[in-house]
């Protein structure tokens, strides 16, 4: 693995550990050129609305994911129906983007969740919404409709999970920004700790000056973070 910098944007590293397989090679390339494109968004949103939309939640980072897939796609369509197999029974369902990529048709359901720089442990919930991926992944029928013209399929269970400074590291305006080792440390700990484990991981460490801190109220109390670091993880199969 080794950091690629971009530009004012910061510095990004992926892990790939995907096995050769039908559609695989198409895969690893299209998940490496949506993780720059998802940077590249990110950061031109940002540079519009001082805003980071990573900071929300799934609904909030849906459209930045779908403008990353969009990219490099040669076709995308969301919410694309398809069967499922439930305890032995097939029903209707939907999967978050059915996506053609040369000769590939990519099946991606996606999860959100965080994770703060002071804990080095991954939080059940992050577990929980990983299981929960996988399982939609897994039981995705792989009928005659969803590919065509003799294309491979493979699916793909992704989770966005950034990481995040409160505000005890947080002094007026300035921040305790953490390393990039410090960052990877992490990364690697929930890497390791995901289960099933993934096969295709990245972490975005953000430029600085895309980490500034965001005044939110909860509980009528304010609250500042920031977001120095996003990570991403992926379990495909064909």
């Amino acid at each position: 693995m080794k950091w690629k910098r971009l530009n004012k944007i910061g510095n990004i590293l992926i892990q790939d550990n995907l096995d050769d397989g039908l559609g695989i090679r198409n895969t690893r390339e299209y998940l490496a050129k949506t993780f720059r494109e998802f940077a590249r968004t990110v950061a031109s949103y940002y540079d519009v609305t001082e805003d980071i939309p990573f900071a929300y939640r799934e609904k909030q980072t849906s459209p930045i994911l779908f403008l990353s897939f969009a990219k490099n796609s040669d076709a995308i369509f969301a919410e694309f129906p398809v069967r499922r197999n439930l305890n032995g029974e097939e029903s209707h369902g939907w999967v978050d983007y059915w996506i053609v990529y040369g000769k590939t048709i990519i099946l991606v359901e996606t999860k959100h969740s965080w994770q703060s720089m002071k804990r080095d442990t991954i939080r059940q919930d992050s577990q929980n919404k990983w299981r929960e991926v996988i399982s939609q992944v897994n039981n995705i029928v792989p009928t005659a409709d969803l590919v065509w013209k003799g294309q491979n399929l493979v699916r793909i269970g992704l989770q966005s999970i950034p990481l995040f400074i409160g505000s005890d590291s947080i002094h007026g305006r300035k921040l305790d920004i953490p390393s990039k080792n410090d960052v990877k440390n992490i990364f690697d700990e929930v890497y390791r700790s995901l289960l099933p484990k993934p096969n295709w991981g990245a972490l975005w460490v953000l430029h600085n000056n895309l980490c500034k801190p965001t005044e939110l109220k909860k509980d009528k109390r304010k609250r500042s973070e920031c977001y120095p670091a996003v990570m991403l993880f992926a379990h495909a199969v064909s």
